[in-house]
């Protein structure tokens, strides 16, 4: 049986985590697989509440976190002339990946996942389930 299904847009949800790095290396397998276009969205979690003091020296630990990751995984695809845009949001996680989907025509999110224990998936949410759960299409 022939699928007609295909996929042009695929954002990759990025963290600067272990667990994305892994989803980066199936993401540009699946991308260039697929012959789709990735776009790595990196989004900065800021306080709602605080003052500019605060909400600057988050903006600044995030990028010092993501940025160099980020930079590492340019290099990578340079190497393999892949075609991948970089993004770097700032706010709420959800809202962001969900807005850059939107925005893509998106065909499908790929995000890393963390193996959490039953009691902490209880206490917390992950973005992971945010986006499950806000999402408007079946990504």
């Amino acid at each position: 049986m022939k699928s007609n299904l295909q996929f042009r847009h695929i954002p990759l949800a990025y963290d600067a985590s272990e667990e994305a790095d892994h989803a980066f290396e199936y993401a540009r397998a699946f991308a260039q697989r697929c012959n789709a276009e990735l776009e790595v969205v990196s989004v900065v979690a800021t306080p709602l509440f605080g003052n500019e003091v605060e909400i600057t020296a988050t903006v600044e630990e995030g990028r010092r976190k993501t940025e160099p990751a980020l930079r590492r995984l340019k290099h990578i695809t340079e190497a393999n002339a892949l075609p991948i845009q970089f993004l770097t949001k700032f706010v709420r996680p959800t809202e962001q990946i969900l807005l850059c989907a939107r925005e893509l025509g998106a065909d499908l999110i790929i995000m890393g996942h963390r193996s959490r224990s039953r009691l902490v998936r209880g206490i917390t949410r992950s973005t992971l389930a945010w986006v499950l759960q806000d999402a408007e299409s079946p990504y």
